[in-house]
């Protein structure tokens, strides 16, 4: 594991277990920096979309879904 996806991997859990204790600003703040690293094209296809998939399932969480 690279050291991206080490650090993507721990800020998802993070963020995670702060969104499950109804911590959301802290979440979001968690998910922004690793956010940046997948934008930038700086973690593996896998990492990037484990990331993505993570992050859809907190706003689903949260509630935070728009609806169309």
């Amino acid at each position: 594991m690279t050291p991206y996806a080490e650090f993507i991997v721990a800020s998802l859990e993070l963020a995670y277990e702060y969104a499950k204790l109804g911590k959301m600003k802290r979440a979001t703040s968690v998910f922004n920096m690793a956010l940046d690293v997948v934008r930038n094209d700086e973690a593996s296809p896998e990492i990037s979309a484990l990331f993505l998939l993570k992050f859809a399932e907190t706003l689903a969480l949260m509630n935070d879904v728009p609806r169309r």
